[in-house]
């Protein structure tokens, strides 16, 4: 079947290519202009997207850690390491700092996440300072080693959940190392995972949160827990930030992978700003493709917290469209150029034949003046200039030939008044000759003529001088004389 459908195809293709050859030139010019345009836009568009689109990736990011380099230098690492806990929110330096980053990140759309940690080396903790994210509504971030999630309630008292970037109003699964395991959203507002109770909405409104027998709300704000996982216990940490606060507050324990953590230390302990861009997720809130940290140092020159950008997965989606329509919008733009091009060049070339083709038919109607009138230099120019040559000598074969074929025409005409004039001539010529074929005819045979007197005799018996019988019978006439033996013999005296 498959063959078959080979040589259906393969006929549609020849009958496809018959039929686009069967076109006047223009359009051939302009189907194969427009292909050969088609290949070279789409292989420009996937190229630019590809190197060029890595070249402006690599100078995003590179803007990314200029960027984390600046607000470093900018924050006071003395006031910086002094906002340990969530009173420092209502200073005013804390204020000032909160600002400044939530302005950048409104203004930086493909940056996912921007805050400062710092780090209690006392107490090898690593913790929030300023997140510069503004919740819209009350949050309660429910975070392991392998998951982090964002509890908040909806317009519709809904409960939502932010996992992996994606908001889930139902029941979906988390990945926890290779496995998945199913998080449950009850209506009664109870958390299963795995089969086993994750924590308990208590209230949606002022939002508060249980879980093993422990409260989360605005009063109490941090929530340290366990529960299993696959049978295995595992540290739960809960938070609680209110609407219109920081996604994360001052002194609040930065949670996050193990990974991270360890990375952050030993950057801080490095003291060198770094970009550390991954294949594989780390963060337990996303996957966080590419993360830039700038360190923050104090009066004494010591790293004591860190600036952190983080780029995750649907911010770089949301730039390789942009890039992917850029290349999109250059192509489409090359393509219009070149389809342009495409109909003056083949306006330029069907031009001129257009002319030798109307030239071509005058001169086949008769039209010998007619000329190419053309300022071009190139074949199209030498071609017009050989027709025009070929009109001129047309035209004076022409006037030759109708000259020609006029005196042929004349002695045509002439020519049976000349053969009858010719005819009575020659009538006229042989009855002459005939005559004197006859009278040549008269004196033939034998002349009885007399010994003496000379005279001759006819057919009838009679004798006549020899002058009058041969003027009778010709058209001879005499003349007389004498010779010269007889007039000797005569005139003897003379």
């Amino acid at each position: 079947m498959s063959i078959i459908n080979s040589i259906f195809m393969l006929k549609y293709k020849i009958g496809a290519f018959y039929s686009i050859m069967k076109l006047n030139l223009k359009r051939k010019i302009i189907i194969y202009s427009l292909i050969t345009n088609l290949i070279i836009t789409i292989s420009l568009g996937g190229t630019l997207y590809k190197y060029a689109g890595e070249l402006y990736y690599q100078a995003f990011i590179s803007s990314k850690e200029s960027l984390a380099r600046s607000i470093a230098l900018s924050i006071d690492g003395e006031k910086h390491k002094t906002f340990t806990s969530l009173n420092s929110a209502g200073s005013k330096e804390y204020q000032k700092y909160l600002k400044y980053l939530n302005t950048i990140r409104l203004n930086e759309k493909y940056i996912s996440y921007l805050f400062t940690i710092s780090y209690d080396r006392k107490n090898n903790k690593l913790t929030y300072i300023v997140d510069s994210d503004i919740n819209p509504t009350d949050i309660i971030w429910i975070t392991t080693e392998f998951f982090g999630l964002a509890l908040s309630i909806g317009k519709n008292n809904e409960i939502a959940i932010k996992y992996n970037e994606t908001i889930y109003t139902e029941d979906f699964d988390i990945l926890v190392g290779d496995s998945k395991i199913p998080l449950r959203i009850g209506k009664d507002g109870i958390l299963t995972l795995g089969g086993r109770k994750l924590a308990g909405i208590v209230s949606r409104s002022p939002l508060t949160l249980e879980a093993s027998g422990k409260k989360l709300s605005i009063n109490d704000r941090e929530l340290f827990s366990e529960i299993f996982i696959n049978d295995k216990p595992v540290e739960l940490y809960c938070s609680f930030t209110a609407k219109n606060e920081s996604q994360s507050m001052p002194g609040e324990l930065y949670a996050e992978s193990k990974d991270v953590v360890e990375r952050c230390k030993q950057i801080i302990d490095s003291q060198q700003d770094t970009i550390v861009r991954r294949d594989s997720q780390t963060s337990i809130y996303g996957k966080n493709i590419t993360t830039v940290y700038s360190v923050i140092k104090d009066s004494k020159g010591a790293a004591n917290g860190l600036v952190v950008v983080e780029i995750f997965q649907g911010e770089v989606s949301n730039f390789k469209r942009a890039v992917a329509l850029i290349s999109l919008i250059v192509s489409f733009l090359a393509f219009i150029f070149i389809v342009i091009l495409t109909l003056i060049f083949a306006e330029y070339i069907i031009i001129p034949i257009k002319k030798l083709t109307k030239g071509t038919q005058k001169v086949g109607e008769g039209n010998l003046d007619y000329t190419i009138n053309t300022n071009r230099t190139d074949e199209f120019g030498i071609l017009a200039d050989t027709f025009n040559s070929m009109v001129s000598n047309l035209k004076k074969a022409h006037i030759e030939i109708t000259s020609a074929n006029k005196e042929l025409s004349n002695y045509k005409n002439n020519l049976e008044l000349i053969v009858e004039e010719r005819t009575k001539e020659l009538k006229k010529t042989n009855m002459e000759l005939s005559s004197a074929i006859s009278e040549v005819k008269h004196l033939k045979g034998l002349l009885p003529i007399c010994s003496s007197c000379k005279k001759i005799r006819d057919d009838n018996g009679y004798w006549s001088q020899l002058e009058s019988y041969i003027s009778t019978h010709s058209q001879a006439e005499f003349t007389h004389s004498i010779c010269p033996v007889c007039a000797k013999k005569l005139y003897p005296d003379i």
